[in-house]
């Protein structure tokens, strides 16, 4: 689906991104689009010093700003959601911890400055600052969902679909919350349970122990709340967690295999053609290399398993085995 995406931008002429600002009065769209196209069409036929005269004739005589990545041009360079950079940066707090806002803003600098070292392919210095985050503001990084949190027994809220809450209402939660936290800590797993299911019966409640945040959601137990869910994968075992995924994987998988096989635009002349290039097709199909970025998302377990596969040792930590699949 995301390749289908990727190319359908790629063959598509550049538009007006919705957050740019207006052209001058007296200014013609039409011809300015023209030129748009012009340079997109010096592109293509790699006459790259024209491709670059028309990008700097836009900015000066317009203030227009050219992004390729999403084929998109903005008066004033502002491309609002569609920012490949500012999606590329964003993350999300998650859970609880008292933090000053000037905090806030020094955290997210330096997830920001974190962020252009992985992109970089400065996994040292990426590294440092993963250390900085966690020594000096006891923040843990999440890579893979984007997500950064304050390492406490604090749990957030979060609002949700459920019904409104009252202050008086909101601190029993909160301290019955914090109940079932020391009872974890304690390994009163019993009590723990009977909190929980306590507060999602009187409260219709839902507790996220991933991301230490809870919500009311609308109808406690029946699977259509997207948190909920997610609040009931964060206590299982890991082992649990593991059969899920492996069993969700295996429905795709054979759901997939049924379709592939009913498809009634596949044909006897189909499979003879595909025979006939099966050698030349095999060959020809090498996989993409991943980026620096698409390794960063995966676990170390995935990285060594990946390191196995081509023969390179599978010790260090994981900017090191990054940095030698790259190699």
């Amino acid at each position: 689906m995301k390749r289908a995406t990727d190319a359908a931008v790629r063959n598509r002429s550049y538009v007006r991104a919705a957050s740019s600002l207006e052209l001058a009065p007296g200014v013609d769209a039409a011809a300015v689009q023209t030129r748009i196209d012009e340079r997109a069409a010096a592109k293509a036929a790699r006459i790259f010093d024209l491709a670059d005269d028309i990008r700097a004739e836009l900015k000066e005589e317009h203030d227009i700003v050219l992004n390729d990545e999403i084929r998109m041009w903005s008066v004033g360079g502002d491309f609002g959601d569609d920012d490949p950079v500012a999606r590329r940066n964003a993350w999300t707090r998650r859970g609880g911890g008292d933090l000053a806002p000037e905090a806030i803003d020094a955290i997210k600098n330096l997830i920001a400055e974190r962020n252009k070292a992985k992109r970089d392919r400065n996994f040292r210095k990426a590294d440092e600052l993963r250390d900085a985050l966690r020594d000096d503001y006891n923040v843990r990084l999440d890579d893979r969902g984007r997500e950064w949190r304050v390492n406490s027994d604090d749990y957030a809220y979060v609002p949700g679909d459920g019904a409104s809450l009252s202050e008086e209402v909101m601190g029993e939660i909160r301290r019955r919350v914090a109940e079932r936290t020391a009872a974890k800590k304690n390994k009163e797993y019993e009590k723990a349970d009977a909190i929980r299911d306590n507060l999602a019966e009187e409260f219709q409640v839902a507790i996220d122990d991933r991301t230490r945040e809870w919500r009311t959601v609308a109808a406690p137990g029946s699977g259509m709340d997207t948190f909920e869910e997610e609040a009931r994968r964060s206590q299982l075992s890991p082992y649990r967690r593991e059969q899920e995924i492996e069993k969700k994987e295996s429905d795709l998988g054979a759901a997939l295999e049924q379709v592939f096989q009913s498809d009634p635009l596949t044909t006897a002349a189909d499979d003879r053609a595909d025979d006939a290039v099966g050698a030349e097709s095999e060959a020809d199909a090498t996989p993409a290399p991943m980026s620096a970025e698409d390794l960063a998302s995966l676990t170390i377990p995935l990285l060594k398993e990946k390191l196995r596969e081509v023969g390179k040792p599978v010790s260090g930590r994981k900017a090191d085995l990054i940095e030698r699949l790259l190699a």
